[in-house]
């Protein structure tokens, strides 16, 4: 998290009169040694670690399919102010993140001078980052004070092919493009950067009493853009305003919204500290042109290869965040969902390659399978290559079963399908799924494709955004124009393709499912993952009804007739078919079967 740079000490040992303490600003007298914990920079559009050579840009992914990361842009913040060895003072060094400012401050402090550096992205200019280093006279004289600026910056990138081009206007500007795309095809996304070159000293005349100097970094998706941003930048830091539009951003933000309780100031800065890193990446309410690209779990700051899931987009964004974003800033709460329907073209492309069709417009009626001969359409699963049947030879798209011989349960999914006669054509493939990780496509993007195949309960965690917007704000154009229903009926068509009748119990199973525990894979009618599946049907038919339009049959059937496990005896719903009290990992399950009440 934001703050994650402090470790604060437990609960427990927290005497109570520290709730007085303020849980806003978070100080240390040294730096982390492990770099995963230093303090976090960001706004929605770039973000970076204190003193890290990276900088991250929004919706930037480098890389194909799982192989997509956040692009890596050479970071010039990666400037760290220190005392020259010969000033012969004795300094107190101090480091704060203030989160009612939104910038991280770094201080020495002596007896006849303090300098400090402020690092910030900016919360009303999105494209720029800023630091700023200020010397004050602390004691009467006349000497020149210095202080040294230690750069690490060095224009070069493991996911750009970047170049150097002419100065603008006093700084620097280096431009490039990803060298791959997510998807064979695909565009390279273009970057380009305007930064304000760093000396590697600073100076305090004798004659002056105190100073301070600003460093501009500006990021653009094209030289225009970026151009713009910078004259936006520099004219604010002609008025001596850069900082203080920004932190005046920050105080009317947060004269909006807030959380704090009565406790101990660990509970407090963990509350403002989880706060913060989740409204820092939000725009200031207001915001026109807002487009969001997603939230990932590890922050906009994070997400280079290997690292904090490369940046991908998961269920966190929909069931975790969400939530929260939506109570304290619906505006961007539906910049997020806009996301999701951005990516539906590439949902829909993840259900084509799992092989799900819909089962409906006349073609395979939802119910139990007629009597009498039938003709069934089959999907290979995992078990297909121990059958014989291999990608290159795959199964027979129909056969034909006699009534009481019905498929090997487990082995292969059967549709039942009264097709006129076995040359009619299949029903087209239809229906969403959202992938367990995704970057800018919407397409699968995990690294480990049973996380992709089986961990369908993101769907639902998608529609209860999608819901929990709608019964907040009642916003109903969100729905009607632009793009909200394809994506709520959308995963209701995939549920109904997904499913498969049960003739003995007489529900539809989910199998070959992993739930939000993933020590257990391919099991069946995950608890968590059936209720959303109800959740979701119920809650498309409903809005269907709202919106004015007619609620296929099969929808509500599939939500009254899945499987939803519960043991009568023991008075528990088990995580799935199969599950005994006490499994390993006790905790997880546990866990599944919470998020299902």
């Amino acid at each position: 998290m934001a703050c994650a740079f402090l470790r604060p000490s437990p609960l427990s040992d927290l005497p109570m009169e520290d709730a007085r303490e303020d849980p806003t600003v978070f100080t240390a007298p040294s730096l982390p040694k492990d770099p995963r914990l230093l303090a976090t920079v960001t706004n929605t559009y770039l973000g970076t670690r204190v003193y890290q050579d990276t900088l991250h840009v929004s919706g930037l992914y480098n890389g194909a399919a799982g192989g997509t990361h956040r692009a890596i842009l050479p970071n010039p913040l990666n400037t760290r102010m220190e005392a020259p060895a010969e000033t012969g003072e004795q300094l107190t060094e101090n480091f704060a993140l203030d989160t009612n400012t939104g910038s991280f401050l770094h201080t020495l402090e002596g007896p006849s001078f303090r300098a400090s550096q402020r690092i910030y992205a900016h919360r009303m200019l999105p494209h720029v980052l800023a630091f700023s280093v200020s010397i004050e006279r602390l004691a009467a004289g006349s000497w020149p004070i210095t202080v040294l600026l230690q750069s690490a910056f060095s224009p070069k990138s493991p996911d750009l092919d970047l170049h150097l081009g002419p100065d603008f206007q006093g700084v620097r500007y280096l431009y490039g493009h990803t060298l791959t795309p997510e998807q064979p095809g695909g565009p390279q996304q273009e970057v380009h950067m305007l930064w304000t070159p760093v000396p590697p000293a600073l100076t305090l005349g004798k004659d002056e009493e105190a100073r301070t100097w600003d460093f501009l970094t500006v990021v653009g998706s094209s030289q225009a853009e970026a151009q713009a941003c910078l004259a936006e930048a520099l004219q604010l830091q002609a008025q001596g305003t850069l900082y203080i539009a920004h932190a005046q951003a920050w105080a009317q933000f947060w004269a909006g919204c807030g959380l704090d309780v009565a406790g101990p100031l660990a509970l407090r800065q963990v509350l403002r500290g989880s706060l913060y890193y989740l409204l820092s990446a939000l725009p200031q309410p207001g915001t026109p042109g807002y487009i969001c690209h997603g939230l990932s779990p590890g922050g906009l700051s994070n997400g280079s290869q290997e690292e904090c899931y490369w940046g991908h987009i998961f269920w966190d964004q929909d069931l975790w965040m969400f939530p929260n974003i939506l109570m304290f800033h619906p505006e961007a709460a539906r910049a997020i969902l806009e996301y999701r329907i951005r990516t539906l073209g590439g949902a829909l492309e993840n259900a084509r390659n799992l092989g799900y069709q819909v089962r409906g417009s006349g073609h395979c009626p939802i119910g139990p399978p007629p009597q009498g001969q039938h003709k069934v359409r089959t999907r290979q699963k995992p078990l297909g290559p121990q059958l014989g049947y291999t990608v290159e030879h795959p199964p027979p798209l129909f056969s034909v079963l006699p009534q009481g011989i019905p498929p090997k349960a487990g082995v292969w999914d059967v549709i039942s399908c009264p097709y006129p006669n076995p040359h009619s054509p299949p029903p087209l493939p239809q229906g969403a799924k959202f992938a367990w990780e995704s970057a800018g496509s919407g397409l699968e993007v995990c690294p480990e494709d049973i996380y992709g195949a089986q961990e369908i309960h993101i769907n639902g965690a998608v529609v209860l955004a999608f819901q929990l917007y709608y019964y907040t704000t009642q916003d109903l154009h969100l729905f009607q124009e632009a793009g909200g229903w394809d994506v709520v009926s959308a995963v209701a068509e995939f549920w109904c393709s997904r499913v498969e009748w049960s003739p003995r119990e007489e529900e539809y199973h989910m199998r070959g499912v992993m739930p939000p525990d993933e020590y257990h894979s391919g099991i069946n009618n995950s608890v968590y993952t059936n209720v959303l599946v109800q959740n979701s049907l119920r809650f498309a038919a409903a809005l269907a009804q709202d919106l004015g339009l007619p609620v296929p049959d099969q929808w509500l059937v599939v939500a009254d007739k899945i499987k939803v496990p519960f043991d009568p005896e023991r008075n528990f719903h088990p995580e799935f078919d199969g599950y005994e009290l006490g499994e390993w990992p006790c905790c997880l399950a546990k866990t599944s079967q919470n998020l299902a009440t």
